[in-house]
């Protein structure tokens, strides 16, 4: 990971903690909404923004300008220079050389000299009129670590930026009372319409992301008689957010199946690793002929 320009971390499950879901006990948790969008970070780099994909350094061309359509785009600049670790900032001790992460939801394309309002999020759990881009973490590059939630809404409101909702504070000394709350908190994203959410612990030496959606299949069971695990097809919305991840980095060279499909494969084959999943219940192809034909639309 870059110092500059860091990527964001992979997110397990409460379940998939390192050594164990018990890390969490005892800590003070955030819980945050998971939006569904395509995720972009931003940094200065030479003086100049820089745009990124989760994948890429540098987002498509089509993808930057669907962030440069979001009325959040100046502010976000605004913000980067005025933390920007430069002597001539006028923040002054408040430099943190930051590097904005958030979710791009895309609610307005134009094909063909056709604008279109109205789009499915990428992994259909949400409905967007209008392109937005929501903060859900900003990187401090003074102190190599993500600014804890109160610090990030702060900064955040100082430029009229919006930032995912904090759905809770939490502290728990047993998992039953915590897996009773992450119950809760699903609860909460299903009345929403939201993908799941995303804890965060912040306090102690070592920080502690995890994250548990709608959609998270359960552990699956081990077949006696064959000795092979039983293993669920990976869930819809996984697959349309590894197609999103793909045009995310390919923008309109992803129309050319040559280049989107090998990227769509691998992609969801990580997903498949990531959520101990078979493969998904259709053909690959079929899933993106069909994210091609919404997207004509």
């Amino acid at each position: 990971m870059s110092d500059t320009f860091p990527s964001y971390p992979e997110i397990p499950a409460i379940a998939n903690l390192y050594p164990g879901p018990q890390a969490l006990l005892g800590r003070r948790i955030h819980w945050t909404e998971k939006r569904d969008g395509s995720n972009l970070r931003i940094a200065l780099v030479d003086d100049a923004v820089r745009v990124a994909s989760r994948h890429q350094d540098e987002a498509s061309e089509q993808f930057l300008q669907y962030y440069l359509s979001t009325p959040q785009a100046p502010r976000v600049e605004e913000l980067l220079r005025w933390h920007s670790g430069n002597a001539n900032s006028p923040a002054g001790d408040f430099n943190i050389q930051p590097v904005v992460f958030g979710e791009l939801l895309i609610g307005e394309t134009t094909r063909g000299g056709i604008t279109v309002r109205g789009h499915k999020s990428p992994a259909r759990f949400e409905w967007y009129d209008r392109n937005e881009f929501v903060i859900f973490d900003i990187w401090d590059g003074q102190a190599a670590r993500f600014l804890p939630y109160s610090a990030l809404y702060q900064y955040c409101y100082h430029f009229a930026l919006p930032v995912v909702e904090c759905w809770g504070l939490s502290q728990h000394s047993t998992l039953e009372d915590l897996y009773h709350w992450r119950d809760e908190m699903l609860d909460m994203a299903r009345a929403r319409g939201r993908e799941g959410v995303v804890l965060k612990a912040f306090d102690g030496p070592r920080h502690i992301y995890a994250k548990e959606k709608l959609d998270s299949p359960k552990i699956p069971r081990v077949s006696m008689d064959t000795g092979a695990p039983v293993l669920p097809c990976l869930p819809d919305s996984e697959v349309w957010g590894a197609i999103n991840k793909v045009h995310v980095d390919l923008g309109e060279a992803f129309r050319d199946k040559a280049q989107a499909m090998p990227r769509i494969a691998a992609f969801v084959a990580e997903e498949q690793r990531k959520h101990l999943c078979g493969k998904p219940g259709r053909s690959l192809f079929a899933y993106y002929q069909e994210y091609l034909e919404e997207e004509s639309q």
